[in-house]
């Protein structure tokens, strides 16, 4: 083999190798783009006072499953909206999750039907909605509590109010 041919090879496994990172590269922005899209989510509080939250959110099977996972921090009203696109029994866990965090369950109506608080990091204890909801919202632990959100209380997503009725 001449020295040509080796250098030939060595740079056609080059151009492999920077194609093949830079795939993965794209798709991994790709897969960060559908989970990051951020939303504006107004919670008004039985008492009528407006909680605004920035929420990443989630609606893409693969945004759905990996939700919080891997995050080390959340910053202060910040999390996740989990869109499930219809109203279903909904069973989440903590697995892989660093952070403890509040889950808020919510019809398609808009309504927090349940919040479960301060679960903990990487439990796979399944946490199930009491009945079927669209959404879930996850944000950090004892976050609800010190927001002063409760059972009751209804969450406006981009300024778009809920025309369903779910009485």
């Amino acid at each position: 083999m001449r020295c040509t041919d080796s250098y030939k090879s060595f740079r056609s496994r080059r151009n492999v190798r920077q194609i093949t990172f830079c795939f993965f590269l794209i798709s991994g922005c790709l897969q960060s783009a559908l989970i990051a899209e951020a939303k504006d989510v107004v919670v008004i509080r039985k008492d009528g006072v407006a909680v605004r939250l920035q929420l990443e959110y989630a609606r893409d099977q693969s945004a759905l499953r990996a939700g919080l996972m891997w995050r080390k921090s959340l910053a202060q009203r910040n999390g996740m909206l989990f869109d499930f696109s219809n109203s279903i029994i909904v069973r989440m866990w903590m697995k892989n999750t660093y952070i403890p965090l509040d889950m808020l369950f919510v019809t398609e109506g808009g309504r927090i039907i349940q919040i479960e608080r301060n679960l903990s990091p990487h439990s796979l204890l399944s946490i199930i909605s009491i009945e079927p909801v669209r959404y879930v919202v996850e944000i950090n632990g004892d976050e609800a509590r010190q927001l002063g959100l409760n059972i009751g209380d209804m969450l406006f997503i981009n300024g778009d109010y809920f025309f369903k009725d779910d009485n």
